[in-house]
């Protein structure tokens, strides 16, 4: 199967580099569990969701885009400070 074609599913040897393969709308039409588990693999077992955190994504789209933008930056998403009296 190639690019472009219904079914599709992106694979690295596909595209230029990694960066290339995750700016495509072949690997941006992927279900959100996928995207976080490239996530996950790319930055040693790390997620999207940080505990106690009020810029963590709303919902899936924004979760999925974050992931992306991530992914495509090479840069896990930073940590926000914990607010005082959380549990650390």
């Amino acid at each position: 199967m190639k690019r472009g074609e219904p079914g599709y599913y992106p694979d690295p040897a596909d595209y230029e580099s990694l960066k290339d393969m995750y700016a495509s709308p072949e690997f941006a039409a992927l279900p959100l569990e996928d995207i976080l588990a490239c996530y996950a693999g790319e930055f040693d077992g790390d997620t999207i969701y940080h505990f106690n955190d009020g810029k963590n994504p709303a919902n899936d789209e924004e979760a999925k885009r974050m992931a992306i933008d991530c992914l495509i930056a090479g840069k896990p998403r930073p940590w926000d400070e914990l607010p005082e009296g959380a549990v650390s």
